[in-house]
């Protein structure tokens, strides 16, 4: 039996951290639904990590289109892929 790999290339670690400003980027096609977030810039407010038993790592990161005020429950108003993020030069 084989296994697809529910990652894509770049979704399995990433340098962002709570509080960068990111911009929604995908290098890819963009279907569905993505056109809403394209382009649009927010700031991190969540990094979610799971290792599967098979030992592959997957990094989700939350995002808020408004600056977090309370770190310790911030709001996240969408989900990314690391790879779909690209942090913003101050």
């Amino acid at each position: 039996m084989t296994t697809r790999p529910t990652t894509g290339p770049g979704s399995e670690t990433t340098t962002l951290a709570v509080g960068d400003h990111v911009r929604a980027e995908r290098t890819g096609a963009s279907t569905g639904t993505w056109s809403r977030y394209a382009g649009r810039e927010g700031w991190v407010a969540a990094v979610n990590r799971q290792q599967f038993p098979d030992g592959r790592t997957y990094v989700e990161i939350g995002v808020s289109w408004i600056r977090p005020t309370d770190a310790r429950n911030p709001a996240v108003d969408s989900w990314f892929r690391a790879d779909e993020l690209r942090r913003v030069p101050s």
